[in-house]
């Protein structure tokens, strides 16, 4: 039973974490960045020292000593750790998927998920492939009914990466990537040397990462970092297919450099915590933004007073129209001068009459998400969606491209995330009978930012290593939304369904999961043991968001709710920190006790 299952988690969290969380953090910036940076200088030799304590274990053949590189180090709100994200390789090979995280507390090891390969020699079918790097292309491209690419002026980057630009079939020019690695085949336990392919095809409804194999141009596995959420599917079927007194915050301490002076702004939106225009009115929001989290405002990118966009573009985010169906290269509302977002909107009508309102509530809550949750560690050093750092670690020049009223599809709303560097893109639709505008329903935005940010977490921002049939990147999602539509006087017991105004129904409707949101078990039966009849990805995240649900409201129960998301110190506050910090202690491909583990040794 589910409750079980949350006693597995609240036997450690309920008692362990209100101590943990009173003990005294920072969280001033510049104190992590140096933290990180004396941490960086000596962590190869930290976790060289690590394999040369577990070198001794059986399952390590001592002729076959691990050939790994550091691929991110990301700091925890607790400035005395750092997590550390490690790939195998063969023979200066990536074996894909293949992953060694550590937790690293005053330079020693505290915590590690091992997913390396044993073995790996005995395992390697050939070092040498008869297959070229265009013809793997061409097989992806066949595979998906895609255009001829034009595969010409070939770059190489790190890792042995070959890039294509201009090859005519992807978004915004996004080059085709190609680079050797391993993959392991589970079913006969074998390393195929393989070309991993990346191509994010031109409509932006699949960015497919493959793996061809290098002798046979066979396609090994198949991924697609574009995640749709197909609302109104049956989520109940087993899919039976295999895929593969102190408080939290220092109040007092919150900026960095740049004064409220720097900052400007009103929007005219369905502000947080209104869910959506069911829920409750427009209000006109001056200043949203965060001095922590965005510092210079929402309409800068070169870190200096002034905005240097008066349009709905900015750091974190560009909003725009995308009716077209072209992937965001069309209106964007202008606030002026003086930053004014205020635009009218009439339900009554068709969307396109307000696209202008629409956009700006895009604009507002990716931003809203953006430093919310930079709060809890979701920060540039951990792969946040930024232009410009700000020179606080992590790679630049990923700021969401959001496309609002798109074109290219309805019923239905989708996040693509790329590694850290590179822009993720979210793409909402229209909702038809009634006809609904995705744009205000603020749960379903925030759900599809979340993907970015599990993804990103999970296995370390330069990884994308979220996947596996129990995967819960839906799950988390939903919580995501759910966490910032919260308002005092909300009891669990309550029921809250997702996107229930996207589909036209009222605020108490089921929405789009197998049941609503409730800790009351007359509403909400689901156990753990269901996970094998909920279809992967949606039902199965469900079932776990349904845990994070539950242990949400235990933690309010005991430390009440705080409608300060940024710095309160409720028990909603402890849950947003346990989940973020979570999911940088979760496995690669993760299962449900992967998730519950990641969270119990945050609370550590």
């Amino acid at each position: 039973m589910i409750i079980a299952y949350i006693i597995l988690i609240f036997s450690s969290i309920t008692h362990k974490t209100i101590k943990i969380m009173k003990t005294k953090y920072s969280l001033v910036l510049l104190f992590l960045l140096a933290i990180q940076v004396a941490f960086a200088q000596n962590m190869n030799g930290i976790v060289q020292n690590h394999f040369n304590k577990v070198q001794a274990r059986a399952e390590f053949n001592q002729s076959d000593k691990p050939e790994w590189k550091i691929s991110d180090i990301v700091p925890s709100l607790n400035p005395e750790i750092q997590h550390v994200y490690l790939r195998q390789y063969y023979q200066g090979i990536e074996i894909d998927g293949a992953g060694y995280k550590l937790t690293v507390k005053n330079n020693q090891v505290t915590w590690e998920i091992d997913q390396f390969v044993k073995n790996v020699k005995s395992k390697v079918v050939a070092t040498r492939g008869t297959l070229s790097p265009k013809n793997a292309i061409l097989n992806v491209v066949k595979a998906h009914h895609l255009a001829t690419p034009k595969l010409v002026n070939a770059s190489r980057a790190i890792d042995g990466v070959m890039q294509f630009a201009e090859s005519g079939i992807t978004v915004d020019n996004e080059p085709i990537k190609v680079k050797p690695v391993y993959h392991l085949d589970k079913i006969k336990n074998k390393l195929r040397l393989a070309w991993k392919v990346s191509i994010y095809q031109s409509d932006g409804q699949h960015w497919w990462n493959e793996n061809v194999d290098a002798i046979s141009g066979k396609i090994l596995s198949s991924e697609d970092w574009v995640i749709s959420c197909h609302f109104g599917e049956d989520n109940t079927k087993h899919d039976a297919h295999n895929h593969d007194s102190f408080s939290l915050f220092n109040n007092t301490d919150t900026t960095m450099g740049p004064t409220e002076a720097f900052r400007a702004g009103s929007y005219n939106v369905y502000a947080m915590p209104t869910e959506s225009p069911n829920h409750g009115g427009r209000s006109n929001v001056s200043n949203p933004d965060n001095a922590l989290a965005s510092p210079f405002g929402w309409h800068d990118t070169n870190g200096r007073s002034g905005a240097e966009f008066t349009t709905t573009r900015g750091n974190n985010v560009t909003a725009q129209d995308d009716s077209n169906g072209n992937n965001g290269t069309g209106f964007q509302p202008n606030g002026g001068a003086a930053l004014n977002f205020n635009f009218p909107i009439n339900l009554s009508q068709a969307p396109s009459s307000y696209r202008s309102a629409a956009i700006t509530n895009l604009f507002y809550w990716n931003n809203i998400m953006h430093d919310v949750w930079y709060q809890y560690g979701f920060n540039e050093s951990s792969g946040n969606f930024q232009e410009n750092n700000y020179g606080r670690g992590g790679i630049g020049s990923d700021s969401v491209n959001a496309d609002a009223q798109d074109g290219s599809g309805t019923n239905n709303a989708n996040f693509a995330t790329p590694p850290d560097g590179s822009n993720p893109r979210m793409q909402m639709f229209l909702f038809t009978n009634p006809t609904r505008d995705g744009d205000l329903d603020n749960v379903i935005i925030a759900h599809e930012y979340g993907h970015g940010i599990s993804t990103r977490l999970v296995g370390g921002p330069s990884a994308n290593r979220l996947g596996g049939s129990e995967q819960m990147g839906e799950g988390w999602s939903d919580w995501f939304g759910l966490m910032l539509t919260m308002r005092a006087g909300d009891t669990g017991t309550k029921r809250r369904g997702v996107g229930t105004f996207a589909i036209g129904e009222p605020t108490t409707g089921n929405g789009i999961r197998p049941t609503v949101y409730s800790t009351d078990r007359s509403i909400n039966n689901t156990d753990y043991a269901d996970v094998n009849t909920l279809v992967a990805p949606h039902g199965v995240g469900y079932g776990f968001a349904t845990i994070l649900w539950d242990m949400t409201w235990a933690l309010i129960d005991e430390e009440g709710f705080s409608s300060n998301f940024y710095t309160g110190n409720g028990g909603n506050n402890i849950a947003m920190a346990l989940v973020i910090e979570g999911l940088k202690n979760t496995a690669n491909n993760p299962g449900y006790v992967s998730g519950r583990d990641g969270i119990l040794q945050a609370d550590q």
